[in-house]
């Protein structure tokens, strides 16, 4: 068994001028001023970044967001390359770049095959102006502010809470539960999550933006979460459990809701399936999942459909979102539920690709260590120690 470099496996989503997963310096090339040197790093993550030997950030190069990736409708000559990664978005490794003799910039990029591509606009980069900067001492407050905050990232969990009451599903999740709990993503995949309970329930609500809602490629139920659309409830029964813990342990759960294909059936239109995972478990029914980080396998104790959760999901009617409500037995979970107890846990969704066959694209409320989605075993893992904090009230 071997393991992902962390930078890899931890990689959060994508952002202007964050650099994720960086695993070499592809190449540099001597440019006129103002530009100067510039050096090129390709990453793991489906993107490259420019920068220079001045210590600017210059620009990207590629399209590393899942959900605004779009492929052109033919591959030929002279193809616009600014709206997809450089190979397949997910492991493009190598690559190289020139400065040949008419003086623009080639790269050579690909996964599966070899392709150049002509770096265009770096003859606009202009020099920064002069002048001055006055800093003022109610800007160094405020930048220590920041500084206390950003230190303290991993320090403080985020707290959602679940209300006590009894939910009747009508497709209107702000009717049925009141205000949200959460939301959280970036505005192409923008989630909001809504949280309640009673006596024997568990009730979550998920609404999902996304441009091709309630998808999933899915032939075999353990592999769900893997192959598109599918929403997550993360959980830790056990209160007493180090909330620092980097594994799973008795008592977590992982529970995976989509739209599980038949052999025969026509994508998007399979039946909805709460499908659980738990790493360790009293009650036994294993599956072992294979990638390349993981050769030996890495087995779950329990996978399995669990077939008395009350599950309602529709497409919005413009069909750029979706809904999703479930009614979870406190039995299924392993929760007692009583005023005031506080529980790990995380909310989250995961995304097709354009195709509605595999995970392009993972979005969590409180972990935000989900950038790989070309691992299966990496996908399925649940990692406590980064959940949030889950209050039933």
């Amino acid at each position: 068994m071997f393991h992902q470099p962390p930078c890899q496996i931890h990689a959060p989503p994508a952002k202007l001028g964050l650099i994720r997963g960086a695993y070499d310096i592809v190449g540099t090339v001597k440019m006129p001023p103002p530009l100067n040197d510039l050096f090129f790093i390709a990453t793991d993550k489906g993107e490259w970044h420019i920068l220079s030997s001045s210590g600017y950030y210059v620009s990207k190069l590629f399209e590393s967001e899942a959900m605004r990736i779009k492929w052109p409708d033919e591959a030929i000559p002279g193809v616009n390359m600014n709206t997809v990664p450089p190979g397949m978005g997910a492991e493009d490794f190598g690559g190289s770049i020139i400065r040949a003799t008419d003086g623009n910039v080639y790269v050579q990029h690909g996964k599966t095959a070899f392709i150049e591509s002509k770096v265009s606009g770096l003859d606009t980069v202009k020099k920064l102006g002069s002048g001055a900067l006055k800093i003022a001492a109610a800007d160094t407050v405020k930048a220590n502010q920041f500084k206390a905050k950003y230190l303290l990232v991993g320090e403080s969990a985020k707290t959602a809470v679940a209300n006590k009451k009894t939910v009747s599903f009508s497709g209107d999740l702000n009717k049925d539960f009141g205000s949200p709990s959460a939301w959280f993503g970036p505005d192409n995949a923008r989630i909001q999550a809504w949280l309640a309970h009673d006596d024997a329930n568990l009730y979550v609500g998920w609404q999902v933006s996304d441009p091709t809602p309630w998808v999933n490629g899915a032939t075999g139920y353990e592999n769900l979460y893997a192959c598109g659309d599918t929403v997550d409830l993360q959980l830790g029964a056990d209160p007493g459990a180090d909330a620092k813990r980097n594994e799973a342990v008795k008592g977590d759960l992982r529970l995976s809701i989509g739209q599980l294909q038949g052999p025969s059936t026509p994508l998007g239109t399979g039946k909805p399936v709460a499908v659980a995972y738990r790493k360790v478990s009293d009650e036994k029914a294993p599956k072992t999942f294979y990638s390349g980080t993981c050769r030996g396998g890495y087995t779950m104790e329990f996978a399995k459909i669990l077939d008395d959760i009350n599950i309602e999901a529709k497409p919005s009617s413009d069909n750029k979102a979706y809904v999703v409500e479930a009614a979870i037995p406190l039995k299924d979970v392993g929760v007692s539920a009583k005023p005031g107890l506080k529980l790990r846990g995380d909310i989250g969704a995961t995304f097709s690709d354009p195709a509605g066959k595999d995970t392009s694209l993972r979005v969590y409320w409180s972990n935000q260590a989900v950038g790989i989605v070309a691992d299966e075993v990496e996908e399925l893992k649940m990692q406590p120690a980064l959940w949030g904090e889950i209050v039933l009230e």
